[in-house]
This record gives structure tokens, sequence and C-alpha cells, in this order.
């Protein structure tokens, strides 16, 4: 916001906003192909993500399109989204899972 206004705060809150729905939904379709037959967890994480990306990418092309100012936010949201996303995971692992396990 501090330097694109608010398109760009509006920008990348919508960047991790996408990020956050993109691995929920990811989660959940994971999760219920595993509880079906653990086979399906690599074809429907590798569906879901060509279908997510390939749909992420067609909406910054026609966002793109508009010259809207919030693009690059969006962008760095989604990157930040990423990197807090991921991290978390890292420090779950290391941490919680790793003392349940130690048991």
């Amino acid at each position: 916001g501090v330097w694109r206004g608010a398109d760009g705060a509006l920008g990348a809150a919508a960047g991790v906003a996408v990020t956050a729905a993109s691995y929920t939904l990811t989660t959940v379709v994971l999760a219920w192909a595993d509880a079906r037959d653990p086979q399906l967890v690599l074809p429907f994480g590798l569906g879901l993500y060509v279908a997510k990306m390939t749909a992420l990418g067609g909406v910054m092309v026609l966002v793109a399109s508009t010259g809207w100012p919030g693009l690059v936010p969006f962008c760095v949201g989604v990157a930040a989204g990423v990197v807090v996303w991921t991290g978390v995971h890292i420090w779950w692992l290391a941490t919680v899972h790793a003392r349940r396990h130690a048991r």
C-alpha cells in the first residue's frame, strides 16, 4: 500500500488470499483422494497443480491486459504467501510433528 496505494494493498492481499485458497484446496483434495485410494494422490495432485497454474496464469494475463497497477503487488503477495506457507510447513514438520513421533 505504501508504494502502490490502495491498488497495491488490494493486489498484495489478493495474492496472499489466492495462495492460501490454493494450498487449502490442494490439502482438501489430496486428503479426499488419499482416503479413497492412496494411488490417487499423485494423479489428483498433478492434475490439480496443472489446473491451478493454468487458471492463475490465465487470470494474470487478463489482468495484465487491463493495466491494473496492483498486478505486481499481487505477484509479490503470491510469492510471500508461498514462502510463509512453506516455512510454516517446514517448522511444523521439524517441531510439532517430530515431537509427536519421537514419543
